[in-house]
């Protein structure tokens, strides 16, 4: 039989931005799958709001060209709403054009507002300009059904609020004009407040860049006031009409919102810039067959979306690796695309979304765990430890197999989950921190024992971590050769003490090592590294280590022998904030009055030690140290 070919309906026109953004016309939705406002102005990435500026420079005062083509655009019909199209494809140049055209009416009201004395009739032409032409007819138009003012675009449901409030807004509570000045002390308000998103962020810069753009243009960089409004007049004219003729675009019209994420999908494998998120999201809003199914897609996305921190790609990458063992960035969308649809045809979209949402409440647990145990229980408090433990080395490679064994958890076995916390937090102490090798190498391992023991689970075999651990073992050789150098402690051992250690890395090892045996009293933000030999060794030092009869020339060779040791574990402890700065180049003899008030155990058993500190004193504290190590983090298998 013949399989059946879908039909895409779409029209494309060449328009002009005049034949889009006209109130005349259409309502524009940014759809949920669609992201927030994106586009930069400064930083590392790509400048696209600098990008387009150049553009219409190059029309309007180089005179290089009549016109600037800004790409396709796609838009869909929304089902019973004439006047509204879906945008698809073309959100970001909308909204920043929408935004160039406020800065423009922003920049008139402030010329209306700050020449009193200017011709009459320039000023009411300009004040229409702003009204009539830039604001009613681009920007926001009146709702004949409602009566209230609305903009042409309603921008992503994250922007949207901001964006009325920033954008489209332009009057005052008593009725005058909104200046731009105005406007920065309230974004300077809610920016310290904390009560904005990197889209709004984003935004605004947009909005101020083509605010002083404007400026540029037409003062030519002379701020004063204007003498002569007519040539003022004349610039904004011409500005205005190259931004409404001189831009063009081909707009392309779905029939349906059906097509228009088939259409969404294939620009990605067109080049389009679009993220693994983006993409699975118009995938899941694409299954949506009622406005109620609609709703509960979008509120359980929102949810998920809220508990991985806005870290989707990286979240989905670990969900995908829980069903398959490993997953490439490359192609991911498709992989992931491809599980998802069998999940929905086996248990249908609400219960594959409900599986997505408990695996993203777990992600959420393990980037913050809570700060203390729920119940009073020797081993939730213990769970919390480890977790609290695990957050302090930030790695998450090991996410994939901790999300699985979150299930234990839930099944009343938190003692299996804290052992395959414990396990995890051992092999990031002996495998990165004293190794010192790449946390990526561990993805592959985490990413096959997370599928295995998510098959184990779900399907009630499970018995211990340490019987599952071994039969893994015994089929990969490959993990057998892993296992075995994270529990060769003459191995780490020799490392630790022979070799130096990023302060870093030691900083996060002794604050995990005082919480293990004291509790958890030390607070990363709270605490600093302290060298005990100083890392800049003074004359002093030198002789009261080596005698003070020394020449220039042997406090030279003896200053190079100790630099040997600034980095060596045993050389490091920890110390409040306030008391490192208070001690940093002080004599052995002055830094141990301090260490005696230290709140931090490991530094206050050093004066009770060590009568005076030379390479020896290191070398011993780097022993006991190592052993202290070792033990806290052991990784023990018999088989």
């Amino acid at each position: 039989m013949e399989s059946e070919r879908k039909e895409l309906f779409i029209q494309s026109h060449d328009k002009t931005i005049r034949e889009i953004l006209n109130t005349g016309s259409y309502h524009y939705v940014v759809p949920e799958f669609q992201r927030p406002y994106s586009w930069n102005t400064t930083g590392s990435h790509r400048q696209q709001v600098v990008d387009l500026w150049e553009d219409l420079m190059d029309i309007i005062e180089n005179k290089n060209r009549d016109f600037h083509f800004m790409g396709a655009m796609i838009f869909a019909k929304k089902p019973g709403d004439a006047k509204t199209r879906i945008i698809i494809d073309g959100q970001q140049r909308l909204l920043t054009l929408t935004i160039i055209f406020a800065a423009m009416r922003d920049v008139i009201f402030e010329i209306i507002s700050t020449n009193k004395r200017a011709d009459p009739a320039v000023k009411a032409y300009l004040e229409r300009l702003a009204l009539s032409s830039i604001h009613e007819r681009v920007i926001a138009g009146f709702d004949e059904n409602t009566g209230d003012e609305i903009p042409l675009i309603d921008p992503h449901p994250d922007d949207r609020r901001f964006f009325l409030d920033f954008i489209v807004r332009y009057r005052k509570v008593d009725g005058s004009y909104l200046l731009f000045k105005e406007k920065k002390e309230e974004w300077k308000k809610i920016r310290n407040l904390g009560e904005v998103m990197p889209s709004h962020i984003k935004m605004w810069k947009a909005y101020e860049y083509s605010y002083r753009q404007i400026q540029k243009l037409l003062f030519h960089g002379d701020r004063r006031k204007i003498q002569d409004l007519n040539e003022v007049k004349d610039r904004l004219q011409n500005l205005f009409s190259s931004l409404m003729d001189s831009l063009q675009v081909i707009a392309t019209q779905a029939k349906n919102e059906e097509d228009a994420h088939v259409i969404f999908e294939t620009l990605n494998d067109r080049g389009v810039e679009l993220t693994v998120t983006d993409l699975i999201r118009n995938y899941i809003f694409s299954k949506a067959t009622t406005p109620e199914l609609r709703t509960y897609i979008r509120d359980q996305w929102d949810q998920i979306r809220n508990n991985t921190l806005r870290k989707m790609d990286t979240f989905l990458r670990y969900y995908y690796m829980i069903f398959n063992g490993k997953a490439r960035k490359k192609g991911l969308y498709k992989q992931l695309k491809d599980l998802l649809e069998s999940k929905i045809q086996k248990q249908g979209i609400r219960s594959t979304l409900n599986e997505l949402l408990w695996y993203s409440k777990v992600y959420k647990i393990l980037v913050n765990p809570p700060e203390r145990a729920s119940k009073k229980s020797k081993m939730e408090a213990k769970i919390v430890q480890f977790l609290l433990e695990h957050k302090l080395f930030g790695v998450q490679q090991d996410f994939p197999l901790l999300m699985v064994a979150y299930k234990l958890y839930e099944k009343d076995q938190k003692e299996e989950f804290a052992k395959i916390l414990e396990f995890t937090n051992s092999v990031i102490v002996r495998y990165l921190k004293l190794l010192n090798n790449s946390p990526s190498s561990l993805e592959k391992i985490y990413g096959s024992l997370a599928y295995e023991l998510n098959i184990l689970i779900e399907s009630g075999k499970y018995q211990s971590f340490e019987s599952f651990l071994m039969q893994q073992i015994s089929e990969k050789e490959s993990l057998k050769e892993f296992l075995d150098t994270l529990q060769n402690d003459d191995l780490i051992r020799s490392q630790l003490i022979q070799s130096p250690i990023t302060p870093e890395r030691a900083k996060e090892i002794l604050i995990a090592l005082t919480n293990r045996e004291k509790g958890i009293i030390a607070d990363p933000n709270e605490v600093s590294i302290e060298h005990i030999l100083p890392q800049n060794i003074s004359e002093k030092w030198i002789k009261s280590i080596f005698g003070s009869k020394l020449t220039t020339e042997e406090i030279s060779k003896k200053r190079k022998e100790l630099e040997q040791y600034i980095n060596n574990i045993g050389n490091l402890t920890l110390i409040s904030l306030e008391d490192n700065e208070r001690i940093r180049n002080l004599p052995y003899d002055k830094k141990v009055e301090y260490y005696r008030k230290s709140m931090y155990p490991l530094t206050k058993e050093i004066p009770l030690k060590y009568s005076k500190w030379n390479t020896n004193s290191i070398t011993k504290r780097a022993e006991e140290l190592s052993e202290k190590i070792l033990s806290t983090w052991k990784i023990e298998l018999h088989g």
